[in-house]
């Protein structure tokens, strides 16, 4: 490959390549590719949107055809990679191989900082790709070769400083940055039970240093600045007590971006957690209208059901469900919208005979690793134990723990006491421990939400004391507990916060753990935050 490396100067592939993220914001591939395709094969910098546009296509569609055209443009991305990485690189001299004669040492030394970042993105395609194929083993081994190039990166800009000529191109800096806080901030999630495993790989990671780079990447406007901003925003909004930072950047992309369909989408998930339902509703309404890529248009019905159901608005709920379980082609999501799908029949009492053939689909399409997926054929299973039916507890429980989601906490209260009058009517007894654990954390944990805490963490306390007698609804006791470290923490008792974290990871192999696991994980680090900021506050006094 004779592959161009475009001079520092040149704003013109920049400019072009920001055309090329402009469109794919828009999921507008084709015009994407259509930008960069013929100079694909000299322009190393066009060379990676190329291969991205294949990546974005593949991973929203998971077409056979699609995925036969990325792993191609991955394997000749490598090879263009590998090329200007084996032509410019200066470590060679100290094998007997001399340097280049034709370009300076300075010049020598920004053409191998471009081939050991593009290495760098390519592994992590590979990466992105593997991973989405549930290929855990192989996605971490380009993990670490993604990092190892990473880190080799910035060590040369390092070197390069110190030499008297840094790169002067903030956008290939930029791009480094990226990386460095991509791996920083998601190797920070890892338990600490495995963080030596991590380290003995060569991994670094370190969450300030994370959002360090990632602003330094936000900053530059490179390539990966879009990217930065959204993982900066699931840092501030999630990890670091910084609501208002994570709705600046979030305000900063709509007008970068304008009616950008995947911001959108992503901009409603955030809203739907924080309990504003109906904006996340417009928003994926936008969304829909502006996306480009069928399959994905159609997952969107999906996230707008959910969320229309979340608000009780069962009949705006069920079409959008049909339609996405008649016209997808991908499994993700099924099972879970066929078990939303019988509970709107049953609360409706539209197509009640369809619910038994619905949920006996759902066994076939469960992932053992999504939680969701679990959750559809526990309760479907209890469904057909029932005799096919749902109880009034049931009803009343899914429509509390929607209120309950929604951040709806004084309605979700009023309908526990509906689903309390049910379960002292349920002819099932021995059930009854399972009822009252759910009862009893829904309770506590609204008012936790009503930071009304003493009367929280007295149901809180009554849900762990019935333990012993829990088995199917077990979550509740991990969801308690961090309840009770989520008051710790506004009562800043962080050690009581980390004791109570400590004691919900405890539990296992129940429907939400993979749900919960991040929620612990994000209160972990705001409990650490918090104590850093108290003895950084403490060490400010006594110095005074």
């Amino acid at each position: 490959y004779q592959m161009e490396i475009p001079s520092d100067t040149s704003k013109s592939q920049w400019k072009l390549i920001k055309k090329v993220a402009r469109h794919q914001w828009q999921t507008n591939l084709d015009e994407a590719e259509y930008l960069v395709k013929d100079n694909s094969t000299t322009n190393i910098w066009l060379a990676a949107a190329y291969t991205e546009v294949a990546l974005w296509r593949w991973n929203y569609t998971q077409n056979d055809q699609f995925e036969a055209e990325l792993l191609q443009r991955m394997q000749s991305f490598e090879q263009q990679c590998q090329c200007i990485y084996d032509k410019n690189n200066p470590k060679g001299a100290w094998f007997g191989k001399s340097l280049r004669s034709d370009v300076s040492l300075e010049e020598q030394y920004r053409r191998f900082l471009v081939g050991v970042v593009t290495l760098a993105y390519s592994e992590l395609c590979y990466t992105l790709y593997h991973f989405r194929k549930r290929n855990v083993i192989k996605g971490a081994y380009h993990a670490r070769r993604s990092w190892l190039y990473f880190r080799e990166s910035r060590d040369l800009i390092d070197k390069q400083n110190h030499l008297g000529h840094p790169p002067n191109d903030v956008r290939v800096t930029g791009l480094v940055n990226f990386g460095v806080g991509l791996f920083h901030f998601g190797l920070s999630l890892v338990p600490p039970t495995y963080v030596w495993m991590t380290k003995a790989l060569g991994f670094e990671a370190d969450r300030d240093n994370a959002v360090v780079a990632l602003k330094q990447s936000l900053d530059s406007q490179g390539p990966k600045s879009v990217e930065a901003a959204m993982l900066l925003v699931v840092i501030y909004q999630f990890f670091l007590d910084a609501e208002e930072e994570a709705l600046k950047i979030v305000s900063m992309l709509d007008v970068d971006y304008p009616n950008s369909p995947v911001l959108a989408y992503m901009g409603a998930f955030i809203k739907r957690i924080n309990g504003n339902i109906d904006e996340a509703i417009s928003d994926f309404q936008l969304a829909i209208k502006g996306i480009a890529i069928e399959q994905l248009r159609i997952t969107m019905h999906y996230h707008l059901a959910v969320t229309y159901f979340m608000k009780g608005e069962y009949q705006q709920a069920m079409p959008l469900i049909e339609l996405f379980l008649e016209k997808s082609t991908v499994d993700q999501f099924r099972p879970y919208a066929s078990y939303l799908l019988g509970i709107c029949y049953w609360i409706t009492g539209v197509k009640v005979p369809s619910i038994v053939p619905l949920f006996e689909s759902i066994k076939a399409a469960v992932k053992p690793d999504q939680a969701y997926d679990l959750h559809a054929d526990r309760k479907s299973k209890e469904f057909f134990h029932n005799g096919n039916k749902f109880s009034a507890f049931e009803i009343a429980w899914i429509e509390a723990s929607m209120m309950h989601e929604s951040r709806k906490y004084k309605s979700c209260l009023a309908k526990v006491k509906e689903a309390k009058r049910a379960d002292a009517d349920d002819p099932a007894p021995e059930s009854h421990a399972e009822r009252q654990s759910r009862i009893l954390w829904i309770k506590g944990s609204c008012y936790r939400g009503l930071k009304k805490f003493d009367k929280a963490k007295n149901y809180l306390h009554k849900c762990l004391q019935l333990e012993p007698g829990v088995k199917a609804e077990r979550f509740t006791m991990a969801y308690s507990h961090l309840d009770l470290a989520e008051i710790c923490l506004e009562e800043s008792l962080l050690d009581d916060a980390l004791a109570h974290l400590k004691k919900a990871k405890g539990y296992k192999d129940y429907d939400w753990a993979n749900v919960i696991n991040l929620r612990i994980t994000s209160a972990e680090q705001r409990t650490q935050t918090r104590r850093k900021a108290a003895a950084s506050s403490s060490s400010h006094h006594e110095e005074k």
